[in-house]
């Protein structure tokens, strides 16, 4: 993984500056790996659950407008003669702006996301992810002598991950919420009442103990049917709200099983599944079952809160994503693919490249010498092996060797 270009990048940079992280103490872990490194390391910080989140440096707090932020990061950077920035989250309004003053300053930013093969990895990449990500393009991986080839990861969670994030995420809007503002003008890139985080968490729980195993029975019996599959994306998710032509959730519903109704074999169910983070999200669930009805194919639409992916996409006549992890699963098992977003796996030979209309009866499976070609491709330049939301002493064990392997095309 040293063979990324943007973790090569924060290796072999002296004065790196932070912005928000992820909820949780990922970058003070990330702090600690650069100071380590013998880098000095500055953070800014917006919010009172950004402070919470930051022990590991005293961070600068920003309390302006938005509109003062660009003049002010620059002078930060001019100032303490900053070359690299790394923020998470590139469509935060606040990072939005901070890519385009790095930009002018010729400073290089770093991007981090949730991976993209998922668990077990965080994407980084230089100026972007997902639909802005020009990595692949830029750059190609050839192994040396004794190279190890990228390992996909296991399709097994960490013990613990969906409890340490949702942690993580009501202490980070406690303080949000509760703490005095740091920022009068802060306006938060999610809502910041703390009451519909804490409802939805608790419905997330709620919902997965009364549906996981009735679910599980409903695959299991999917494997005597044709279906296509759906996996929804997670609501407010930038992925549509900036990676796609919808603006919410159901309006991807909408699109989907109007194009079904009207084009797929009359034998085909569509599965439909909850994202896993959105099993609390009531609308989605009810936005399913009212269009399916009013198109009059209810009884041809399977709506799931839960479901092994690897199941229901591995015996899938096509998969159907907005810009979803489930989609390089789908290539992987070299099922055909319909990719309605900006995805960075959305390329000709990999995916469906005709309207959704014409996916459901001339979908074909992807060359798997090229999906092997890109996995590869994608996995060693894009992604860098970590738990985002690991305890706070866990380090980041990440390798620190140039890249002799990373050749710009």
């Amino acid at each position: 993984m040293a063979d990324n270009p943007a973790l090569a990048r924060l290796a072999h940079s002296s004065r790196v500056l932070l912005l928000q992280g992820p909820v949780g103490p990922f970058f003070d872990r990330l702090a600690q790996w650069l100071l380590g490194r013998g880098a000095q390391v500055h953070r800014v910080v917006f919010q009172a659950g950004d402070r919470l989140d930051c022990q590991a440096l005293e961070p600068l707090v920003f309390r302006g407008t938005l509109e003062d932020w660009p003049g002010f990061l620059g002078r930060l950077m001019a100032s303490h003669g900053i070359d690299c920035v790394a923020l998470f989250g590139q469509s935060r309004p606040h990072h939005v702006a901070a890519l385009e003053a790095a930009r002018r300053a010729g400073v290089p930013a770093v991007v981090l996301e949730e991976g993209y093969v998922r668990p077990g990895f965080a994407t980084v990449e230089l100026e972007g992810v997902n639909g802005h990500s020009t990595t692949l393009d830029r750059y190609r991986w050839c192994s040396g002598p004794g190279e190890d080839e990228p390992v996909w990861p296991s399709s097994d969670a960490p013990a613990g991950l969906a409890a340490r994030m949702a942690w993580h995420a009501v202490r980070h809007y406690l303080a949000l919420g509760l703490l005095p503002p740091l920022n009068p003008h802060y306006v938060h890139h999610r809502s910041d009442r703390l009451r519909p985080h804490v409802a939805h968490w608790v419905r997330t729980g709620w919902r997965w103990l009364r549906h996981h195993r009735e679910d599980a029975r409903a695959v299991a019996g999917l494997a005597r049917e044709r279906y296509f599959f759906f996996p929804l994306q997670n609501e407010g998710d930038a992925q549509i709200t900036a990676h796609s032509p919808f603006s919410t959730v159901q309006q991807s519903v909408a699109k989907v099983l109007a194009s079904f109704a009207r084009h797929a074999p009359a034998d085909a169910l569509l599965v439909v599944r909850q994202h896993p983070w959105s099993r609390g999200h009531r609308e989605t669930e009810r936005a399913v079952l009212l269009v399916a009805e009013r198109l009059g194919v209810a009884r041809r639409v399977v709506h799931l809160h839960e479901g092994d992916t690897a199941a229901l996409v591995r015996q899938a006549l096509g998969v159907v994503v907005v810009n979803s992890t489930v989609g390089l699963i789908a290539l992987r098992q070299h099922r055909p693919l319909m990719v309605l977003g900006d995805a960075v796996y959305r390329r000709p030979g990999l995916c469906h490249m005709d309207e959704l209309d014409s996916f459901w009866r001339g979908a074909r499976a992807p060359e798997p010498a090229l999906v092997q070609q890109f996995l590869r491709q994608l996995i060693t330049l894009t992604q860098v092996p970590c738990d985002l939301y690991a305890p706070r002493h866990a380090p980041l064990n990440w390798g620190t060797r140039r890249q002799p392997g990373a050749v710009v095309l």
